[in-house]
């Protein structure tokens, strides 16, 4: 690493020399608090300017860490920064002359969307920005001190003022991440109220123009009709109502210049978070809605537009349409069906901009023109079977025909910007007049051909690289398109793009997909899964055996909400869904044809190689063994509840014998008995299982190989996650004894040869040795990035025979008895595991026994000998104040003094500054190990533990389950890990529903085998939130 003085140097070595010594100060250089890089120097003053990189550690930049403790609030915190440093540089751009772009500083200008940008990056370590700086020249000769002025005058002040987090404001930066925080509770609560869109009471939709995307000033803000308003909590505003648009199919209309279009452009670009001020920053849309228009001349290739369009007279096939001049209606046929195979849930569409014909026939063109005389079916018979049959919903703003109110579920009527429900107003006017019966082809899910066909890069005819293949390249035309290659990309009509760098990404993404990933065999959905990074791929190649099937266990609980829970499962296998599907569809027709009859028939004969006839036995064995009940086979998926359905998601992907399966916590959420029968599953499975898990006990029972994934390097090893465990912790004592014997006799030869080097007679020998020394090499032993604390509950005195006595505890929370007349003596060795579902009685009874909660009845005494430690589920309050964590454990400490309290904070991995970080900006997991820390040093020989594992990492678990274990004191402690219990407890307490007490000394596999309802009541629940991992 070159340090900023060889930068300056290197400036003043090239001052007045050609433009092209520029490249010599390509490189990274350390500044007093950042390191800058040139990534890339301009070829003269006239070219796109120069790349500059700056990289600031977190702990320079000082940001607090509940900033960017996940992907919502790193982007809020990364545009944040961007918007801060395009701020100051703003200043200083072009104060530096010369010729062209000379003295240009400039990055990415951000408007009022929050997007994820490569202009500011936050990793692990450190904060990245990347911005352009124009090279000052005169003429082509070089200015270098000018560019002197830029690097070490102007940017380390626009640096300082917008990287530190000392000089930016606080309460503007947390009211950003506050907002970020907020828009995303309101889209997870679209899921759970059944709601595709929230608009806020007070929200601004119009804009200033139609070139400008600001709040129009003393514009007539959103107020939602009553009987479409909802209420929503969220964690930092609090309360807020606004419009709920529900699933379904939705009607905006009302008269010219009324606000239909500014409701849906709002809509549209709900997709994103917006800034605080733009007015439409509570306006919230389902973030896979998409905006859909005709597109003539649009070019389509290989698309099944055969749900909308079928009997072209040319009689060229639809199921497999290509054409590089779409009309309006083919085009609009083509963009749904791409949506489809995209998996939006929402359509938005504006009769101002789609084909007139193919969104409605009115009565009196049906009787000009017959049905059989006319390809299309119009989106009007196909929109209800989107959404019951598809679960796509449409919000759609209509004018000009009231064919649409008919199949509405909601109709909302704009009047001077604002909405008006009129939604039963308009169903008691339908029976005037009626529509003629739908005569549509039944609905079937259009099928995807589209592979993406490896290209054969263009030869050099001419030129210094002829006969070379000639490299792909890209023109950005704004936010229209892109040119590939010779190709022409037109992305005009795709109108919830909102800025060019979005346009550049998709035309890289493209190139990288011709470059890389097309292979004539992957679809364009498996490049998209690539891209999206559901498959993500920096280099190399993820190869699967051709034939063989991967399955994946879904986490999107509302994705299946419109499907039965047996189509749910037969999904696993999407070629056999297809085909049961496309088999309905045709022995539905009414005019079957000799070329439906073929089709039958390779379809029967695909459908029984692939075992079709058992399809739904197969599903249902699967069903019943994960605990879901016969009625419930043929029920929809929305109408089960979360646990129902993490076990028809696990159903769906282990139907059909996939040749691979990959589960991502697939206990979360399960009963005892569904774990145990999904244990026995996977354990006579014969194929391939990849499995990512906090559960040791069930990693331990199912697995046959570990996969350590450390420096980068995935390494298998042979055993069970314990045995894996145990076996490299041995590894590394063994290395460290190594390396010890052969320290001892480094320093024996050392000795030798300063004893003897000066005796002639001995002096060959001593050479002899000090050859010997010098082949000597000490192992090197690799750390593991695994960090395991250390753990370490040591009591200051021994407890007496009286330890703790509850006689008849009962307390009542919100109306419920939730602890009913429980009495136990606890004895001096008793480690106690309170186990089973009802939390709410765990955590009330630890808080009476810690003396934070009064009882309604009973007592509870502690022995004379005995001192004890709390650890709260939720210990927000512990953290509520503007204390460091070396101060926050002091408080605690007995011994007032600073190295005592930062042993303790470095046994829990609190290393260095992590001592002065203030306790209120600390991670879930990071505030557990500080309580962990206040516990050893309180040296209580009682410890009460509610949920201690929550947000810890496998590491530190297993270092506090160790701990418990040689414990020598008395612990009582709820905890969701099999493993934790089974391993620590030594006596197994339950408070049942009704709030009574089952207590035994067991072991907590003994109590489990001995009661079969425990298993059942029992939920294995992996809390990930604020995971360290």
């Amino acid at each position: 690493m070159q340090q900023s003085t060889d930068l300056q140097n290197l400036l003043h070595s090239v001052h007045k020399k050609s433009y092209p010594a520029y490249k010599a100060l390509k490189g990274s250089y350390q500044f007093n608090n950042y390191i800058l890089s040139i990534d890339h120097v301009q070829g003269d003053p006239f070219a796109s300017p120069s790349h500059i990189s700056i990289r600031i550690p977190h702990k320079t930049a000082g940001f607090p860490k509940e900033y960017y403790k996940d992907s919502v609030t790193s982007m809020t915190l990364s545009d944040y920064l961007t918007r801060q440093f395009e701020k100051q540089i703003v200043h200083y751009t072009f104060r530096a002359k010369g010729s062209g772009k000379s003295g240009l500083i400039s990055i990415s200008h951000c408007g009022q969307e929050v997007l994820k940008r490569t202009a500011c990056e936050i990793t692990e370590k450190e904060i990245i920005a990347r911005f352009f700086i124009g090279f000052p020249a005169n003429g082509r000769t070089i200015n270098a001190t000018e560019l002197e002025k830029i690097l070490f005058d102007f940017l380390p002040v626009c640096v300082q003022k917008a990287f530190l987090y000392k000089n930016t404001n606080h309460k503007e930066l947390e009211d950003a991440i506050f907002l970020a925080e907020d828009q995303t509770c309101i889209r997870k609560q679209l899921s759970s109220g059944n709601l595709v869109a929230f608009v806020a009471d007070g929200s601004i939709l119009p804009r200033e123009s139609g070139i400008s995307s600001r709040p129009m000033k003393n514009s007539v803000p959103f107020i939602s009709p009553e009987s479409l308003r909802v209420t929503m909590a969220l964690p930092h505003k609090g309360e807020i109502s606004g419009m709920g648009i529900p699933r379904g199919i939705t009607l905006i209309v009302g008269g010219g210049y009324h606000g239909k279009s500014t409701l849906l452009n709002a809509l549209e670009l709900g997709v994103y978070n917006h800034i605080s001020g733009d007015g439409r920053e509570y306006v919230i849309t389902d973030d896979t809605a998409l905006k859909l228009r005709s597109e003539d001349g649009r070019f389509i290739k290989d698309v099944d537009i055969s749900l909308f369009i079928n009997d072209l007279p040319n009689k060229k096939d639809t199921r497999c349409f290509s054409t590089e001049d779409a009309s309006g209606s083919t085009s609009q046929a083509a963009g749904i069906v791409e949506g489809m195979e995209a998996g939006s849930r929402v359509f938005l569409l504006d009769e101002d901009t789609s084909a007139t014909n193919f969104m409605v026939r009115d009565t009196f063109m049906q009787e000009v023109i017959s049905r059989e005389k006319e390809p299309i079916t119009p989106f009007l018979e196909r929109a209800e079977d989107l959404y019951k049959k598809a679960g796509i919903s449409t919000i759609l703003v209509a004018g000009s025909s009231g064919a649409f109110f008919h199949i509405a579920d909601t109709i909302i009527q704009m009047d001077s910007y604002h909405p008006v429900d009129i939604s039963e107003k308009v169903r008691a006017l339908c029976g005037k007049y009626p529509l003629n019966p739908v005569k549509a082809s039944a609905f079937a899910f259009p099928a995807s051909h589209r592979i993406m066909k490896k290209q054969a890069p263009s030869i050099r005819s001419h030129g210094r690289n002829a006969g070379r293949p000639e490299q792909l390249k890209i023109k950005i035309h704004g936010k229209d398109g892109f040119l590939i290659g010779k190709q022409d990309v037109d992305l005009r009509y795709v109108e919830q793009l909102i800025d060019p760098e979005q346009t550049a990404a998709l035309g890289l993404l493209l190139k990288y997909a011709i470059e890389k990933l097309a292979d004539d065999r992957r679809t364009v959905a498996d490049i998209i899964e690539i891209l999206s990074g559901q498959l993500e791929t920096t280099n190399g190649d993820i190869v699967i055996t051709p034939g063989q099937r991967l399955s994946v266990l879904e986490q999107d609980h509302f994705k299946y909400d419109e499907y039965p829970v047996m189509d749910t499962v037969i999904m696993g296998n999407s070629r056999l869904y297809e085909i049961m599907k496309e088999k309905d569809a045709i022995y539905a027709k009414e005019d079957f044809t000799d070329e439906d009859g073929i089709r039958a028939s390779e379809l029967e004969a695909e459908f029984a190689e692939m075992d079709g006839w058992n399809a739904e036995s197969d599903a249902a064995t699967l069903l019943n063994g994960l605990g879901i009940d016969t009625d419930l086979h043929y029920s929809m998926m929305r109408d089960l509840n979360g646990s129902e359905k993490v076990k028809v998601l696990l159903a769906r992907a282990l139907f059909g014998n996939p040749d691979i399966l990959l589960l991502d916590e697939p206990t979360n959420h399960l009963d005892l008995d569904a774990i145990a029968w999904l244990e026995e599953f996977l354990i006579n499975f014969e194929n391939t299982v990849i499995v990512v898990s906090h559960d040791r006990y069930f990693l331990n029972k199912v697995c046959t190989h570990i996969a350590d994934i450390d420096y980068g390097k995935i390494t298998l090893y042979a055993g069970n996650y314990d045995f894996w465990y145990e076996s490299s912790q041995l590894l590394i004592k063994q290395m460290k004894e190594a390396n010890r014997k052969k320290e001892e006799k480094i320093k024996e030869l050392q000795e030798f040869i300063s004893r003897f080097s000066a005796n002639a007679s001995k002096s060959k020998q001593a050479t002899s040795r000090k050859r010997a020394l010098e082949k000597i090499q000490l192992d090197d032993i690799k750390p593991s990035s695994r960090k395991y604390p250390y753990i370490d509950f040591r009591p200051d005195r021994e407890i007496g025979n009286e330890v703790l006595t509850v006689d008849g505890i009962s307390k009542t929370v919100n109306g419920v008895k939730v602890l009913n007349n429980i009495s136990f003596i606890v004895g001096h060795n008793d480690k106690i595991a309170f186990v089973g579902s009802n939390e709410l009685a765990k955590t009330t009874l630890f808080q009476i026994l810690a003396g934070e909660l009064e009882p309604d009845e009973g007592t509870y005494k502690w022995g004379i000998t005995t001192s004890q430690a709390y650890f709260p589920k939720d210990p927000a309050a512990e953290f509520d104040n503007d204390d460091t964590i070396a101060d926050w454990l002091t408080g605690y400490s007995p011994v007032k003094d600073a190295t005592y309290v930062r042993g303790f904070l470095g046994r829990m991995l609190f290393a260095g500054e992590d001592g002065v970080k203030k306790v209120k900006v600390l991670s879930g997991g990071e505030k557990v190990r500080c309580l962990l820390s206040k516990m050893m040093i309180s040296g209580a020989n009682c410890l009460i533990l509610d949920e201690p594992t929550n947000h810890l990492d496998m590491e530190s678990i297993t270092a506090l389950n160790n701990g418990l274990i040689k414990f020598p004191g008395v612990a009582l402690f709820a905890c969701h890990d099999h493993q934790f219990v089974q391993t620590t407890a030594n006596r197994i307490m339950e408070i049942l529903p009704d709030g009574s007490l089952i207590d035994k000394i067991t072991t907590y596999d003994e109590y489990l085998e001995s009661d079969e309802m425990a298993r059942k009541r029992t939920v294995y629940t992996a809390d990930r939130e604020g995971d360290e991992d």
